[in-house]
């Protein structure tokens, strides 16, 4: 569903989601070239290597305890340059705890293990805190430096390197 804030500056969207009625409401938006019910990891393996430019995973991490699989599934389908950006909701400890409506929480410490872990290291990355007091923390995660800016409210494109965080 995030589609919509990309619409103007993506050519091509694909979603994938586990719930049938969010692919439904995707398809009612008229932004997706394709649509596919599926768990984020089986998703990716469908997908060739090298084959997206920015995989957006927008309040969709905090359903999985174990976020590895993904960070190497993505690494792998995206091209060089490529953006992986990501919402956690987090907690002040480590590891990963279940929290409140059954959404997992990652510390911050267990999300740079993740990242590191030889499959699916992306060695550039950004942390930012909206500015609004809530447990949810963006991680943005580059696999090399975008040409795409993450300000906490949105994403804009941007001609330079990125921006403070």
């Amino acid at each position: 569903m995030a589609a919509t804030a990309f619409a103007k500056e993506v050519d091509e969207f694909i979603g994938i989601d586990l719930s049938p009625r969010m692919i439904e409401r995707a398809r009612l938006t008229g932004f997706y070239a394709e649509l596919e019910v599926a768990e984020m990891v089986h998703g990716l393996r469908d997908r060739p290597d090298a084959s997206a430019n920015l995989i957006l995973a927008a309040d969709a991490m905090v359903y999985l305890s174990d976020l590895a699989p993904v960070l190497r599934e993505s690494k792998r389908v995206l091209v060089g340059g490529g953006l992986l950006a990501f919402t956690v909701e987090t907690h002040d400890g480590d590891g990963v705890i279940l929290g409140e409506g059954l959404r997992y929480a990652h510390g911050a410490g267990y999300v740079r293990s993740a990242s590191k872990r030889p499959a699916s290291r992306f060695p550039g990355w950004k942390t930012c805190r909206p500015a609004t007091r809530t447990t949810r923390r963006c991680q943005v995660w580059s696999w090399s430096p975008p040409k795409l800016d993450w300000n906490c409210s949105g994403f804009r494109l941007s001609t330079g390197p990125p921006g403070p965080a």
